[in-house]
């Protein structure tokens, strides 16, 4: 739903099926396959900006 609405990020807590680093290059390839973009995808914590940092 994400890719074909156009999305170019996904934040997700779900590491099983989503935020899995062998799973994206998969999601990935299917995309690329039937013609949409790359999507990517992270954690919340890799998108949070901490203010002290």
């Amino acid at each position: 739903m994400a890719t074909t609405s156009g999305c170019p990020m996904i934040v997700s807590w779900n590491f099983k099926h989503i935020v899995n680093f062998r799973k994206i290059p998969l999601f990935n390839a299917v995309n690329s396959k039937e013609g949409f973009g790359m999507i990517s995808i992270y954690s919340p914590m890799e998108v949070i900006q901490d203010d002290e940092e």
